[in-house]
């Protein structure tokens, strides 16, 4: 198809495509756009390119949708997981228990960008050292330093020395070499 029929069909059609798109998905334009590209590379030309756009428009845009909900999806298993981070040592209420995580998530905040990324690929994400080392541009020795003087940051920040006595956090182990 000619990229003048094309721009005939998108200056006709675009405004109605998109709103009948917008009952599927949150992103009505992308799947317009998509079925206009698709129409664009169709071999042959379909006999009837408006009804040929509004049915790849509605399965665009259905797919689009279907992806946002596997990504809502995803999110809501990630913040159930978020619980998991950190496991009280003795059988203190969970309340205590959550307490305690929002202090080390306070705490983690109030670290700047590196060091906090520095913790939890190390404490959550289980990086080496060397691993470590390639994501921050030096040596496993480098990043072992700055992880230490990370910990030692979030321990005065949470005042772990001198706290009341709560349930100890006990993070994923290999958190310290």
């Amino acid at each position: 198809m000619n990229s003048q029929r094309l721009q005939e069909l998108y200056r006709d059609h675009a405004a109605a495509l998109v709103l009948y798109a917008r009952q599927w998905c949150r992103a009505p334009d992308d799947a317009l756009q998509e079925a206009i590209l698709a129409l664009a590379n169709c071999e042959p030309t379909p006999d009837d390119p408006v009804a040929w756009l509004y049915t790849a428009t509605k399965r665009r845009a259905m797919n689009i949708a279907r992806a946002d909900a596997r990504h809502v999806r995803h999110l809501a298993q990630a913040a159930e997981q978020r619980s998991e981070w950190f496991l009280a040592k003795n059988a203190a209420s969970a309340a205590s228990a959550d307490e305690s995580a929002e202090s080390v998530a306070t705490g983690l905040q109030a670290l700047n960008e590196d060091e906090r990324e520095l913790v939890v690929a190390r404490v959550w994400g289980g990086l080496s050292f060397e691993q470590l080392g390639c994501l921050l541009n030096c040596s496993a020795s480098s990043a072992h330093r700055r992880y230490q003087a990370a910990l030692a940051k979030l321990r005065v920040l949470l005042d772990v020395e001198n706290a009341a006595p709560r349930p100890v956090l006990a993070w994923k182990e290999n958190h310290e070499e």
